[in-house]
């Protein structure tokens, strides 16, 4: 009795399950054969936008360096130099206000 029952569901296994697995697994093999230019094409677009990123970091990386190292120097050097600066500002201030001012001319054609 035992045996019978364990047959039949042997049975009804290969019966209603494998095929519904076969169909599954062809389903599986037609997507996937339909999808693969899209993994393809994604595939691609990864890894070019994968380098220009790469590129576009590396770029942007160097110029942010180059302009910390352009404001670091422009501190060092011209910072100590302020007050020159300003005592020259000052004094060219004052002999711009002192000159008398120009007379303008009118010329005639």
């Amino acid at each position: 009795m035992i045996a019978s029952l364990l047959f039949l569901a042997l049975f009804f296994g290969m019966v209603v399950v494998l095929p519904i697995l076969v169909v599954s697994l062809v389903f599986r093999v037609a997507l996937g054969v339909l999808l693969l230019p899209f993994h393809l094409l994604g595939a691609v677009l990864r890894v070019f936008f994968g380098l220009a990123g790469g590129l576009f970091r590396l770029f942007f990386g160097a110029a942010g360096l180059l302009a910390f190292a352009v404001a670091a120097l422009f501190f060092l050097v011209f910072l100590p130099l302020l007050p020159f600066f300003i005592i020259v500002g000052g004094i060219w201030l004052v002999a711009r206000a002192v000159r008398p001012a120009r007379t303008a001319r009118v010329v005639a054609f």
